[in-house]
Order: structure tokens, then sequence, then C-alpha cells
């Protein structure tokens, strides 16, 4: 019973509670027939003072003294001779269900009459009849507040269910969407791992070039070399020409045909040396070229190295995004079946409340 019906059966118990006269219970039975005439009660309290001794019902006793001989016998005996019933005294707080319980509890000869209720001080009494009255009442209320309740919870199962079927759907609609895009990470993690093996084939390309770079200048040094000992030999050779032009003019006539000859050894040599000086000029500017060139290929191994690392850390969180997937899709299916389970509860819920409305 809600603490509201428990209110509202308080408050109606307490409003049907009467006034019960007191006697006391050395009252000649005249004297309280005298008294009871003015009230409209059914029983009557027998007191010693303040203290409560006993009670008795009024039809009863009215029942004694109508007897035949009764006005006779009793009217100036003590009311307390007739004979006193028992006192059950009940809070007002008591349940109508428990008061009948005591009430029932007690001797068959009592079991029906009046019951007394303390509410603070003051003491009243109310029938069996009234306590019928109230509890079928109470559970009248009880019954309909019971319906509102079925139909309540009926109603929030229906939105449970509703919820739940809502709640698959966008589990599934989820799922989907998850299971896309894991495709299109697949996808897109493939894409950059035929990326990343390209890059890595570019940079051994690089570094093969960068090698023959490196090759390339060390061979030039050797011509360089070759060349400085062409200009060496020219630079002898035409101190040779000029001795023999020398001692060609000495030798005179004799020696004009040597010297002839040591005059074109000369301008070969001269040649030779400008040639050297050509090719120089030459290994210069390939050396130059070559250096160009090799700090290019730093710069662009530098580049691609940074490429690399980019695109590998690319890789990485593909296959960072497709684990959150996976798990993402692990929480959904957790979630669907949670919901499948939700939607099972709530239908068999939906059918007991049926059940139980079709019982009452």
């Amino acid at each position: 019973m809600s603490l509201v019906m428990v209110e509202k059966e308080l408050s109606r118990t307490v409003a049907k509670v009467r006034s019960v006269p007191r006697i006391h219970m050395d009252s000649i039975c005249s004297d309280a027939m005298d008294v009871l005439k003015q009230q409209d009660a059914d029983c009557f309290l027998l007191t010693d003072g303040s203290k409560i001794v006993g009670y008795m019902m009024i039809s009863g006793f009215y029942q004694m003294m109508g007897s035949r001989f009764g006005y006779s016998l009793y009217a100036n005996k003590k009311i307390s001779s007739l004979g006193m019933k028992q006192v059950l005294m009940l809070s007002a707080e008591t349940s109508c269900a428990d008061m009948i319980d005591e009430a029932l509890a007690r001797p068959v000869g009592d079991r029906y009459d009046v019951i007394f209720i303390r509410n603070g001080s003051s003491i009243g009494y109310v029938t069996i009849a009234d306590l019928l009255e109230l509890s079928a009442q109470t559970q009248k209320e009880m019954q309909q507040e019971q319906v509102a309740l079925f139909r309540k919870m009926e109603s929030r199962t229906l939105h449970i269910q509703g919820d739940a079927h809502e709640l698959r759907e966008v589990n599934h609609r989820g799922k989907e969407l998850a299971e896309k895009m894991s495709d299109r990470a697949d996808a897109g993690s493939d894409q950059v791992e035929r990326v990343l093996r390209h890059v890595k084939r570019q940079w051994q390309h690089v570094n093969e070039q960068q090698a023959n770079v490196t090759n390339l200048g060390e061979k030039i040094e050797v011509i360089r070399g070759v060349v400085d000992t062409i200009e060496e030999i020219a630079d002898k050779v035409n101190i040779l020409s000029l001795n023999a032009a020398v001692e060609a003019a000495r030798a005179g006539e004799a020696g004009r045909s040597f010297s002839v000859v040591a005059a074109e050894v000369r301008k070969l040599a001269e040649a030779s040396k400008q040639s050297a000086s050509s090719i120089e000029g030459v290994i210069a500017d390939i050396i130059a070229s070559i250096q160009d060139t090799s700090t290019k290929q730093n710069q662009t191994q530098t580049q691609m190295a940074s490429s690399k690392e980019m695109i590998e850390e690319l890789h990485r969180s593909f296959n960072m995004l497709q684990e959150d997937i996976s798990g993402f899709m692990t929480e959904l299916t957790y979630m669907w079946e949670k919901g499948h389970s939700v939607s099972e509860k709530a239908n068999e819920t939906h059918h007991f409340l049926e059940k139980v409305q079709e019982m009452s």
C-alpha cells in the first residue's frame, strides 16, 4: 500500500471513530440506564477513576435489564456485577486489516463487538461493520491504484519496447556505417602502403644516384690527375724543345732541320698545354655540376626521408583507425545484444502485466 493510501485510510478511520460514554464501575444499573438513554452509542466503558477496567455492549446491557425480572434483579446492583468484557484498545494508526485480524482473534462471543481506538489522549470506538466498510473502500482504491499502476507500467513497457527497437535500428545503421568506414580505411591503408613502397623504391634510386655521382666525382679527380700529368709533360717538352732550338742554332746550317722539328715540338707542347687547360676548365665545370647535383640529391634525400616518415605515420594512423573501428563495431554488437535483451524483457513484462490485469 502506498503512503498516500495509508494516509487516506488513517483519515477515514479517524473520521469513523465515535465517542464512547464512560460509567464508573460502581454505578448502579438504574443510574447507568438514565445516563445511557441520553447517549447514542453502541457500547460504554467501565472505569475506576481514570482507569479503564472493561466495557459492555449497550444492546447486551438492555437485553439483561429488559429480560423477565431483569430490572428487579439488577436495578440496584453495581453495573460491574453484570460482567465486563476485556477492552481491545488499538492505535488510530493501525491499519484496517490489522484491526480486523485483532478483532477476529478475540473469543467467539466478543469477536464482533466494537474496537476501541486511541487517538492521542482521546478514546473512541469503531464497529466491525465500520472496519469492513473501510477495508472494502481501501481495497477498491488499492485495486484502482494497481490498475492505474499496471496501465502506467504497460505504457512504459511499450515505450521501452519502442526505444529498444529504435536502439537496434540505430545500432544496425551504425554497424553498417562502421563496416563502410572499415572498408574505406582498409582501402586507404592499402593505398598508403603502395605509396610507401614506391617512396622506398625512389629512396633506393636516389641513394644509387648519389653513389653514382660520388663515383663520378672520384673518376673526375683521376682525370684531373692525368691532365696535370699532361701539363707537366707539355711543360717539360716545351723546355726540351727550347733547348733543342738553342742547340740547333749553335749547330748552324747543320742543325736547321732539327730546329724546324724543335719548333714543331714546341708548338705541339703548347697546343697540348692549351688542350689540358681547356680540359681542366671543363673538368671544373663538371665538378661544379656534380657538387650542385650532389647538393640537390642530399636535399631530395632529406625531403624523401621526411615524406617517408609522414607516410609511415599516416600508415600507423590508418592501422589505429582500423583498430578503433573494430572496437566500435564490437561495442555496437554488444549494444545491439543488450537492446535485444531489453526488448525481450519488456515483452515478458508486458505479457505478465496483461495476465495480472486479466486475473484482477
